[in-house]
Parts: C-alpha cells; structure tokens; sequence
C-alpha cells in the first residue's frame, strides 16, 4: 500500500509514510433506479465515480519502490512519471481507496471508500486518476455470461448421437455435468471427460432438451456451455451470475441478500436457460427489474448491495427544515414521465433458450391496469410499463410485478434533493426512507404533507461537513407494521396512541376519528 495525502495537511497518526503529493479529491456517488422505472438509466441505476488529482516532482524513490535496492538511485524522471512507466496494469481495475478523517486520529477511525482506477491523465506536472465503482467490474463493456466457450464438434454428429468429442477444449471449460447448446439444439449431458484419444467428451447426452430439437451438426460447430437458472431465488440467481464475472467474492455479502430476498422477494423464483454469452451488466439489470429489486456499490462497506423494491417497514425520521435540512437546499422535481397506468409482463419464454425480447417470444402476458388513471378527468391518456420477463415463469410472479409497478407508480413520481450535515446524516444511507418536513412539500389543506422518501443516493461533499440526498417518493408504496402488541390501549387519535404498530379499524377500514386504518392483506 501506499499513501498520499495533502502537503502540508492533516494526517493519521498512524506510523506510516505519507507521500504529500495529493492535491484533490472528487468522488460522486452511485444512484440506484428504483423499480427500473428512469428509462434513461440502466435499472442497475448510475454508478459512482470520481477524480484524484496529484503533483508531480522530483522523488528519491526510498521507502516507496520496493525494488529500489536493485534498480539504484533515479537517475532522472519524476515520481509519477516512473510509477506509471513501472505499472502499466495500474491505469485500469486498480482498487483505491480514499481516506477521510480527523488530523492525528487513527487510521482505523476514518471513513474509507473504495473504488477502482479508469485511466490516468497527465498534463502541465500533474496526474489525474479517474476513479469508477467497483460494479464497473460486472458491467465492463463486452463482459459476457457465460463466456464464450472455446470448444467444437471434432466431427459430424447426427440427431440420436449419445455422446460428442470437443476439440480445442480442456476439462475447465466445461462443468462436470450439465447443458451445452450447438447452433440452436440444447443438449443436457450428465459426464465429462478426456477420453483415450486426448479429447473432451460429453456422454449420457439427452437430445433437443428444454423444448428444443435434436438434429445434425457439422465438424467445427460451436459448442456453447450454457447457465440454467431453473428454481433459483433472486439471491441465489444473481450470485450464480457474480460467479461468472471478475467481481471478488469478498464483495458479495450472500447471507445479507438471502435475508433481504426471504423477507421481500420470495415469490420471485428465476427460471430459464442462458444459452448463449450475454452482456452481464444489462443481464443483471434485466433481473433486477423483473423481480423488483436495486443493487449498487456501498464503497464505504466495501459490499454490493441488494434492496428490495417494498412497502417502508420502519419507522421513518422526520427530517426538518428547522432542525435538519439545510437552508436553501430541498429542490423537488416531478417526473410524470414515469407514470404508470398498466403495467404488461411478458412470461414464459416460447424457446427457453431464445433471446425473449418481443412479445411473440412469449407464451403468456399479464396485465394491471388502473383505468382511472387514464380517464380525462385524471391524466387523459394511459402510460404503460412493459417488461420482457425471459425469467419468470409463473402467473403469480408476473402479477407480483405488475402489482408493485402500479402501487408506486400511479401517479408518477417526484425526486427530492436536499443536504444535510453530518452529524445528522450518519444514519442514513441509499435505501433509507425518511419523511421530508418542509412549506414546499403541502397537503391539499395547506398543511405540511409527510411523505415517505426513499434515497437514492448519499454524496458527501468532503471539507463542508455537509452529505447532499436524492430520494424518490415512495408513499404510494405503502408501509409495512406490525399489529399493536397485547395490552395497549384501544385508538384514541388525541395524540396518546402508541406511535408504533397499527391499529385495526371498523368494517368501512377507518378508525374512530376517521383516519385510515392498516390493512391486513
């Protein structure tokens, strides 16, 4: 490791050396898209990034070169101008992290975000490293799942063959078991090994499965491993689909997506066959948006994280114009664009291994639709959500889909940005909810309308103390509480009540001052 920091600024006081050629620091955070429903953005949302930029100038190379003992003293040159010259691999994938944090406290105590090296600019005695998220690693362009297989029919096989040689392929390409496509025919296989003559073969073969048919092939026709996701959880799918690409494992917090997927997505079960490469990023975005759910890059846990698209379940902090939100900062933007009046999903693929992105690729279609929405004493005409669902394969999810895009998006949506200071930001993150309290966001009798906001991004802006919000309006969506425990009182509505849990309401859903009660659904 080494470390850099300003000339002449703070430090940790850590015993370590510090090379004070830092000159400035610029980081911007990712921007989850809740429910895919920005069509400008890929539903993975955008990802962070950012810019150090360095000096440059004469260096002694002691203490950083670790192979200074066998090069000698420089002879010329300059820090950066040799070190990039000595890592060429550095200019792309790098993992940096930065550093912030009080002067003379320890390095321990200060708040570290990682992300990851884009290219390095040199000009006029300075150096800039442009910095990307770490999921840059799962959305490179030209990243495919599964990867291309190297491997080809050695000779002519026929329709009813029960087993094929590979050529130009090792027992790493292939799994043990499982299913291989050549040109359009999928063929399960339950052995694979070199045979006597040095080549790959794949026995105990089941021809023209998944709904596919058996025919001939010719010597030299491709032969693609393929990836079944058949009665997969989210959790379980998306990491089937991490395992093929660079992302480290440390970065994938399983349990945590497991506990999140059991809790919110367990209707979502994954089915389908990816029989051919595929680009990762739009791959996982695909799921994502047909299972309801956000992923993004929490440099400072150093996790990928998976959110759920869901009714709030906590109860939300009140943030404040007079306590919390700084002044001059809340900006509220409406976006009808994002309107949606019938939500349309297209399932069960007709060729599991096609790539299902027309409507006549699909069996079968579901529709929500809200028509009230689209009546001219609303918003005069529909908006409608359609969603090519290559890996869902029940009615039931498809209506989950639908009934989730509808609930959040009925009426549009609106977009909050507003700061905070630190010390009141330190508990909220993307996918916090919070309600906003503010003269700009109104009721329709004048009063402040609470609504529910969830974030969708966290940027500190580092020497102001200050953390800059986006959020989405999420009140639509609902909220999630528990009933109230045994032995509290009976709804009064003069204040009193338990501000936890609800309260159930008489038959027209309403309680004794008229306000509505939760629903047990």
């Amino acid at each position: 490791m080494l470390y850099y920091c300003f000339p002449g600024g703070g430090r940790p006081s850590d015993d370590l050396l510090f090379v004070p050629l830092l000159e400035g620091v610029s980081l911007s955070s990712p921007k989850i898209n809740v429910s895919g429903a920005d069509k400008r953005l890929n539903p993975f949302g955008l990802l962070g990034s950012g810019r150090l930029t360095f000096l440059d100038a004469e260096h002694s190379d002691y203490l950083v070169d670790p192979y200074r003992a066998q090069r000698g003293a420089p002879l010329v040159g300059t820090y950066w101008g040799r070190w990039l010259a000595r890592n060429q691999f550095a200019r792309a994938g790098m993992v940096v992290s930065v550093f912030e944090g009080f002067d003379g406290e320890p390095l321990s105590t200060f708040v570290r975000t990682d992300m990851m090296t884009d290219g390095i600019d040199r000009s006029g005695g300075e150096v800039v490293m442009n910095l990307t998220d770490i999921l840059q690693k799962v959305r490179a362009e030209g990243l495919k799942v599964p990867q291309l297989s190297p491997g080809e029919l050695r000779e002519a096989t026929d329709a009813v063959a029960s087993a094929i040689e590979i050529s130009g392929a090792s027992l790493d390409d292939y799994p043990v078991q499982g299913e291989v496509r050549i040109g359009d025919e999928i063929v399960t296989y339950t052995s694979a090994a070199i045979n006597a003559e040095g080549y790959l073969e794949l026995s105990g073969l089941v021809r023209g499965a998944d709904g596919s048919a058996a025919s001939d092939h010719g010597a030299g026709d491709r032969v693609q491993r393929c990836l079944r996701l058949d009665g997969l959880s989210v959790d379980q799918g998306l990491a089937l689909i991490y395992g093929e690409t660079p992302m480290p494992a440390d970065y994938l917090p399983l349990d945590e997506w497991a506990a999140e997927v059991e809790n919110y997505l367990a209707p979502y079960i994954l089915d389908g066959l990816i029989s051919e490469p595929l680009d990762a990023g739009p791959l996982i975005g695909e799921i994502l948006e047909q299972c309801q759910a956000c992923q993004w890059f929490d440099g400072e846990a150093r996790k990928v994280r998976l959110w759920a698209v869901k009714p709030m379940v906590n109860a939300a902090p009140v943030l404040t114009e007079e306590r919390h939100i700084i002044g001059g900062s809340l900006e509220v933007r409406d976006f009808p664009d994002r309107r949606v009046s019938q939500a349309w999903v297209y399932y069960e693929p007709r060729e599991r291994y096609g790539r299902g992105k027309n409507p006549d690729d699909f069996r079968r279609g579901f529709v929500s639709a809200d028509l009230g929405y689209e009546t001219e004493a609303t918003f005069g005409a529909p908006a409608i959500r359609t969603i090519m669902a290559r890996y869902i394969g029940a009615r039931a999810v498809a209506a989950e889909t639908t009934g989730r895009i509808l609930a959040r998006y009925s009426m549009g949506t609106s977009e909050a940005k507003f700061a905070l200071l630190d010390r009141d930001a330190a508990a909220i993150g993307i996918g916090s909810v919070v309600i906003l309290s503010s003269e700009d966001i109104q009721a329709e009798d004048g009063s402040r309308d609470l609504r529910l906001w969830v974030v969708t991004s966290a940027e500190p802006k580092r020497g102001t103390r200050q953390v800059h919000f986006t959020a989405e309006d999420a009140t639509l969506a609902g909220t999630l509480t528990a009933i109230q425990e045994d032995g509290v009182p009976d709804y009064q509505g003069d204040g009193s009540d338990n501000p936890v849990g609800a309260f159930i309401g008489n038959d027209a859903g309403l309680l004794p001052d008229g306000r509505p009660c939760a629903l047990i659904q």
